[in-house]
């Protein structure tokens, strides 16, 4: 996590960049959190969509069990591991239109050597980052999906609860990858963020208590 931090960070200074607007996704937006908390002067807002700030006993024991599978040397069917992934990925609303879910299983088979695994024990290694997500000063904007079984509502909450300026939108019919599920409600969401902070630095803005937002 630190390597891919420091990457982004030495993207946003190469370009003479900063301080920007930073929109990222699981991983993504934890990079996000990190970046915002270590170079303050980097990042005018950021959108954090579907982040944690820990990792719960029941994400825990997946990763536990994904590191273990992948050490066992064992190699799932495709057609298992795309089954696994839309369960795990997608939302109810998805998986229940027959059109919609063929077309993901098929992607998912296609790409089923992927390393969601090794992401989510990267993540775990972080600890819990709750306190120290108190130290950043942009103002953010936390979006939860909410059917995401990878970094659920609670664990969305607790993000914008614990970052002084960030309120939090909740998007029904949407998995961990909501944003292709529901483009439009995602972008709404990010778009609106963005046109609220255009131009403000961190300090532009008086910190207030998360807010939660549902768009339908």
């Amino acid at each position: 996590m630190a390597e891919m931090v420091a990457d982004t960070r030495g993207l946003i200074e190469e370009l003479d960049l900063g301080p920007c607007h930073i929109v990222g996704s699981s991983m993504g937006s934890m990079i996000a959190q990190e970046l915002a908390l270590g170079w303050p002067h980097l990042v005018r807002s950021a959108v954090l969509i579907a982040t944690r700030s820990r990792t719960d006993a029941f994400r825990r024991a997946q990763s536990d069990a994904d590191r273990e599978l992948r050490e066992s040397g064992i190699r799932l069917p495709p057609r298992y591991s795309a089954t696994r992934t839309v369960l795990e990925m997608l939302s109810p609303a998805t998986i229940d239109d027959d059109e919609a879910v063929a077309m993901w299983l098929e992607m998912f088979e296609l790409s089923s050597g992927n390393n969601a695994g090794g992401q989510s024990a990267a993540v775990a290694a972080l600890g819990d980052r709750r306190a120290a997500l108190g130290g950043i000063s942009a103002p953010c904007r936390a979006i939860a999906f909410a059917d995401d079984r990878v970094c659920p509502p609670h664990l969305v909450a607790e993000v914008a609860q614990s970052i002084p300026d960030c309120d939090l939108v909740t998007i029904p019919q949407c998995g961990h990858i909501g944003y292709l599920e529901r483009p439009e409600a995602v972008n709404a969401a990010i778009v609106e963020f963005l046109a609220m902070n255009k131009g403000l630095t961190p300090h532009d803005r008086t910190a207030g208590s998360p807010m939660p937002v549902n768009t339908s």
